[in-house]
């Protein structure tokens, strides 16, 4: 199936519609992207799953690079005007989050990039910026899930993992903290879908 992608937000300062300019559109307008099975929208960058026929799935993205959230191996302040294929082994699903991108495969790997300020990453730094998808520590993950300075994985035995800025006890650990680099288990058990979303996470159980 080939997707046409249409976008609405008047801000293409970085290229985020992906249709190679920076003009602003207040009307739908197609993005050069093709073939689209999933899509997520970060800030000011998106990036998709393509899938055409029985071809392995690839991940693209576009738009904000400043923090290498694109993936693509530099950072660009100008922005990456139209997608580009991101290297993830067997990558199924991808997340735009507001200045880092996250990927999982099909084992149950989870790939995150861009800015990793409270070590939002998950591979056991804090505050280092990774320009390429990088492996967290997270594995047998089944679902995911992007905050504006954390990150959230449920694995295959339903816990709830988090990581990033634990400000207001987002990462749902019992305590507040300043920082975890890496992934901790949350209180939160049985879980089947999770969401986060600027400095709230939710999740539902069975």
């Amino acid at each position: 199936m080939v997707c046409r992608f249409f976008v609405t937000k008047p801000d293409n300062s970085f290229g985020a519609y992906g249709d190679a300019t920076k003009t602003a559109q207040k009307v739908p307008i197609k993005s050069q992207m093709t073939g689209a099975q999933q899509i997520s929208v970060g800030e000011f960058h998106a990036c998709a799953v393509k899938q055409v026929g029985a071809t392995p799935p690839s991940l693209w993205c576009w738009g904000d690079n400043r923090y290498g959230q694109i993936g693509n191996g530099v950072t660009n302040p100008l922005g990456q005007l139209v997608p580009v294929q991101i290297n993830v082994p067997a990558g199924i699903k991808i997340l735009a989050g507001v200045m880092h991108t996250c990927a999982s495969t099909n084992i149950g790997d989870l790939y995150c990039w861009g800015n990793d300020n409270f070590g939002k990453l998950g591979d056991g730094g804090v505050n280092n910026n990774k320009f390429v998808p990088t492996k967290t520590l997270m594995t047998g993950v089944t679902d995911f899930a992007l905050g504006e300075f954390h990150t959230c994985a449920i694995n295959t035995a339903k816990d709830v993992y988090c990581w990033g800025s634990n400000s207001g006890g987002k990462l749902g650990i019992g305590v507040i903290s300043a920082e975890v680099g890496s992934p901790i288990k949350s209180w939160m058990t049985g879980a089947t879908d999770i969401s986060a979303r600027g400095s709230t996470t939710c999740a539902t159980n069975a």
